[in-house]
């Protein structure tokens, strides 16, 4: 899992049950667990600079992620820091045509990215293609239409006239995406986009199981209205919708009415309750397991 702003943070859980703790790692401080999985973290990585990490996925047994911050792919090593994989074909000889470095400013927002079978199998989404400046896809009436879908082998565009589109996924051989500004979910022939669900909420993460699909729903910020014009601001809501992936007949919604933005959603094979460690105000005893140490934002220095 990433967090995607300063420090740019991954975090490795382990699934630990009533089963098989791990007291090779963590002693006599495992939880009781009844049928519940703990997924504790184990190991992070700290990233420095502006790299807003977005999709994390594995490559040949590696972790890599889409720096969406700077247009690429890159492999997280083991031993700390990163190397750039892969990126869009336009950033070739961009600084010898126009004068500008292709990894220096953010142009495409890439930052879904579907797991193939190599990385010539992977695909991307990105809300532009364009190179003209930073955040090019702001210009004019904003980014409506002009969100693209980029091949991991040729490197170039394959589909067209997506609304910030996110979490392109593969399923049966067949791409789906979320057409995010349009608060859709659909798949690829070819360069053709089909939409089988529309939902109330701006569309981002998703995931399959058997005959069935998972996306996740955020409300629109009304400050960024432009980036979802095929949604109704006041109706949008925050949670999970659940659909049938053969018909698009939603068949389950989850949703937190106090809630604001979902960003991914996965699957956990095996695991029926998982939860994360709790805040450390709440169980004194799970300090071993926590993700963050929080801080009062209202606190002010004595004296």
């Amino acid at each position: 899992m990433s967090s995607t702003r300063w420090p740019n943070q991954v975090f490795e859980f382990l699934a630990i049950d009533r089963e098989s703790p791990p007291s090779e790692l963590f002693g006599s401080e495992v939880p009781p667990l009844d049928d519940r999985t703990l997924l504790a973290p184990v190991r992070s990585w700290f990233l420095p600079g502006s790299l807003d990490i977005h999709e994390v996925a594995m490559l040949d047994g590696n972790v890599v992620f889409t720096a969406t911050g700077h247009n690429f792919l890159a492999q997280l090593l083991n031993d700390g820091g990163w190397k750039r994989l892969w990126w869009p074909r336009a950033l070739d000889g961009l600084e010898a045509r126009v004068g500008r470095r292709p990894f220096d400013q953010r142009y495409f927002q890439l930052n879904g990215v579907a797991v193939g079978g190599g990385l010539d199998q992977f695909l991307f989404t990105a809300f532009s293609d364009e190179t003209t400046g930073p955040k090019p896809w702001k210009a004019g009436y904003g980014p409506r239409q002009k969100g693209v879908v980029f091949s991991g082998g040729t490197r170039e565009v394959v589909a067209r006239g997506f609304t910030c589109p996110h979490s392109v996924r593969w399923r049966d051989g067949i791409p789906w995406v979320c057409d995010s500004g349009y608060g859709t979910v659909g798949y690829l022939r070819g360069s053709e986009y089909t939409p089988v669900l529309t939902v109330p909420g701006f569309t981002r993460g998703l995931a399959f199981h058997g005959g069935y699909g998972f996306v996740g729903l955020s409300k629109v910020i009304p400050k960024y209205e432009a980036y979802a014009p095929g949604i109704v601001a006041d109706d949008s809501a925050c949670g999970v919708v659940a659909f049938e992936a053969a018909t698009g007949k939603e068949v389950g919604r989850l949703v937190w009415p106090e809630g604001y933005q979902v960003f991914d959603v996965q699957l956990l094979a095996g695991i029926a309750k998982p939860f994360l460690p709790p805040p450390s105000d709440q169980q004194e005893d799970n300090k071993a397991f926590l993700m963050h140490y929080g801080y009062d934002r209202d606190a002010r220095p004595k004296g």
